[in-house]
């Protein structure tokens, strides 16, 4: 999964790099977004915390890799 992910994501980085994109995904297929983004091996996408339902998180993608989080699992839009 880790795979597809990246190849997914350096898809829509080529294509809009300059742009806002927004996913929605499950847990799993968030987790496995962000051990991408975060750079960790997926032997270690189990150690991620699972993703709320409809929590928030924002990264700032680079070309360089040195990726910047902003927001990871954000759920006070539900408070």
């Amino acid at each position: 999964m880790q795979k597809r992910v990246k190849k997914l994501l350096d898809n829509v980085y080529n294509k809009y790099h300059d742009k806002t994109v927004i996913f929605v995904g499950h847990n799993g297929i968030n987790k496995a977004l962000i051990s991408v983004i975060l750079n960790k091996p997926a032997k270690d996408m189990d150690k991620i915390e699972n993703q709320h339902n409809t929590s928030i998180s924002i990264f700032e993608i680079k070309e360089d890799k040195k990726h910047i989080v902003h927001l990871i699992n954000c759920t006070k839009h539900l408070e």
